[in-house]
């Protein structure tokens, strides 16, 4: 039997929202750890937000009572191939991971809720740090959504405080961009996330994810190169765009090119990544608003996110709400921001790929 239990209480704030993190005492620093690692801390909450309090312990014969007793419980699957059996009572509704096509981890952790207070159990020490942080990004990005922010499939990255947001489809070439950007203004630029952005009016803010990379956009740059093992880069697919790929904590992705992270900043600039696997030749093309708003309305993911859907953390609106708020609010972004697409064949020269990021920001340098 392993129980490990929680007396290490911290404060934070995270995407505008207080949280309340109460840790087993040896595990505390790694969590706190990983969630600095994955995103920037933000200012003060805002006015009228309700803190969330996340307990955290760890109980083997807890999760294992728990998951035999969950198994004809009827269930949600808040990640494709993640399963959790839910049972509700009164006044709490408790979560169990009964399927995890994923992580090959069935049986790992119960998530108890009652109100705005959560009590997460897990099976082994090892993998609390990223469940707490998984339970932190589906808070913040409902939190988000309830409060008026649209959330998109997209990178952000400050450049002295003004965010450029990269939109694409997946494979497009996202993160190859967001690699030149921080390697094209070093020393003013901080990220925010890779994957994922909340937007609320042209204010963006950083989701808490790794940053995921291909083997074509380690080999581009020799900042990743130096932090990436050769054996470990060696495995993956020899291209850019591929799904197989290595993953880093948002905070070492940013540090090697010398940059921080940042909670969020406005955005002056969307940028589109076409990135080819031929030796296409590279262009920087003004996008008119009919179009921006079109590549906006793709990356939307509110109110379906193809990977992260809703579970424990309600909506407080309609999908039909959400859907027409957000389609309003791309076209209004299409309206007010700049846009630019850089068309780029990776079989020529990475150096013209940077001149073009160069040409695209220089007006935020």
């Amino acid at each position: 039997m392993t129980t490990m239990t929680a007396d290490d209480v911290r404060h934070q704030v995270l995407g505008g929202v207080p949280l309340r993190l109460i840790l087993p005492r040896c595990l505390a620093a790694a969590t706190i750890a990983q969630i600095d690692s994955s995103m920037a801390a933000g200012g003060p909450p805002a006015p009228g937000t309700t803190p969330w309090t996340i307990a955290a312990v760890v109980d083997t014969e807890a999760v294992a009572r728990q998951a035999k007793a969950a198994t004809h419980d009827p269930t949600v699957e808040p990640v494709p191939g993640v399963r959790l059996a839910t049972r509700a009572t009164s006044d709490m509704i408790t979560y169990t991971v009964i399927g995890d096509d994923m992580e090959h981890r069935p049986g790992a952790w119960t998530l108890a809720m009652r109100g705005r207070r959560l009590l997460l159990t897990t099976a082994t020490p090892e993998n609390l740090p990223s469940y707490v942080l998984r339970i932190i990004r589906e808070i913040l990005i409902r939190h988000g959504e309830n409060t008026g922010s649209t959330l998109f499939h997209a990178a952000g990255v400050t450049l002295d405080g003004r965010a450029v947001l990269i939109v694409g489809p997946p494979l497009a070439g996202k993160s190859t961009l967001l690699a030149c950007v921080l390697h094209c203004a070093k020393g003013r630029a901080a990220l925010m996330s890779n994957d994922r952005v909340l937007v609320h009016d042209r204010h963006a803010r950083a989701v808490p994810l790794p940053v995921g990379l291909a083997r074509g956009t380690l080999d581009a740059f020799t900042e990743l190169r130096l932090l990436v093992p050769e054996s470990d880069r060696i495995v993956l697919e020899d291209r850019f765009a591929t799904r197989h790929k290595t993953t880093l904590t948002a905070a070492a992705f940013a540090a090697a090119f010398g940059s921080p992270l940042a909670p969020g900043g406005s955005i002056d600039l969307v940028l589109a990544p076409a990135l080819t696997h031929d030796a296409q030749v590279t262009t920087v093309t003004n996008l008119d608003a009919e179009e921006t708003a079109r590549l906006l309305n793709e990356a939307c993911y509110t109110p379906h996110d193809e990977f992260w859907r809703p579970w424990f953390a309600p909506r407080e609106h309609t999908a039909d709400a959400l859907r027409q708020r957000s389609t309003q609010h791309c076209q209004t972004l299409a309206r007010d921001v700049p846009a630019v697409r850089i068309t780029h064949g990776v079989g020529g020269d990475h150096g013209n790929l940077l001149d073009a990021v160069t040409t695209a920001i220089g007006d935020l340098l």
